[in-house]
Parts: structure tokens; sequence; C-alpha cells
């Protein structure tokens, strides 16, 4: 949940990474015939999308926490059904795939203060994004980038489910 929060850090970029990753967990819920997954993953790619306009660099509204909180709670949720109503042993990763880029700067945001002896609930300003932007990306090309590497990411977890769920059952003789 709190992975989404510590995205937060530039104008567009938690929204965009939800964005993708709601939309791709609604595809997998169609895949697996949840329907409602499908309906509140497109409600929630909805609004998004719509607050998104007023996000994008240079913002006008900004997310906060509890934005951020609600969004990766309900990513998490939607990604826990997707995993129970699949039973394919091949999703178990897909959610940690589709948010990958959150979950590693998370992972390292705490091996990072652990190891300085601050307080985790400390801010920095080493996350990715503040990396990327020290070495010369700008704004747009860092949040660009960091959609991009999620879309790669989310098309590697969809391969062993797509091609699970397009090969076609076998007759039995």
């Amino acid at each position: 949940m709190n992975a989404i929060n510590l995205v937060d850090g530039l104008d567009g970029l938690a929204g965009g990474l939800s964005l993708v990753t709601t939309l791709l967990l609604g595809t997998l819920g169609w895949w697996g015939g949840e329907f409602e997954l499908v309906l509140f993953s497109l409600a929630l790619a909805g609004a998004i999308f719509g607050f998104w306009h007023f996000n994008k660099p240079p913002a006008t509204v900004f997310m906060g926490d509890a934005g951020s909180m609600l969004l990766g709670y309900l990513l998490a949720v939607f990604s826990v059904k997707v995993i129970a109503v699949t039973g394919n042993g091949s999703v178990s990763m897909v959610p940690v795939l589709l948010l990958g880029i959150p979950l590693v700067d998370t992972a390292f945001a705490l091996l990072r203060r652990y190891l300085k002896g601050i307080p985790f609930y400390a801010a920095d300003k080493d996350h990715l994004h503040h990396r990327l932007l020290r070495m010369g990306h700008g704004h747009r090309r860092t949040v660009l980038l960091l959609w991009a590497w999620t879309a790669l990411l989310s098309g590697v977890a969809l391969v062993p489910v797509s091609y699970t769920h397009l090969t076609l059952p076998t007759k039995r003789i």
C-alpha cells in the first residue's frame, strides 16, 4: 500500500503507474471471467485518468498521502482478487511484476534507511525517480521512463498468463 505513496514524488508518476497496473489487472480479471474485477478496474482507471489530467506536469492538483494510499490499497486488493480467481500458479508473481517499480523502490528505500540508521518513515531524496533526475533526465522523461518500465514489466508478467489462458484444452482419448 505504501509503495505507491513512496513513488508519488513527481507530478503524474504514481497516477500513471497505477493506471497501467489497473488496466492490466482488469485484463487479467477479464481473462479469468471475473467481471466485477473488470468493472472496478475500469472505474478506477477512469478515476485515475480523470485525476491525472490535473496531476500531470505541471500539476495543479496533488494526490497526497490519502490518494496514493487509497490507490495502493485498491491495487493490492485487486491483485489478491486476480490471484484468487485464476487459481493458476503462474499468476502469483504477476502482481509483483505489475507493481515492480514501486515495490523495488520501497525495498531499496527501507534497506537504505536501515543501513544509514535512520527511521523507515524518514523522507529522503534517494528514490528511483530522484536518482533518474540526478542522472540528467528531466521531470517528464523520468515519468515516461518509469511508466515504460512498468508497461514492460507488465508485458512480461502477462506472457505466462496469456499462454495458459490462450492454450486450448486438449481432448482426452
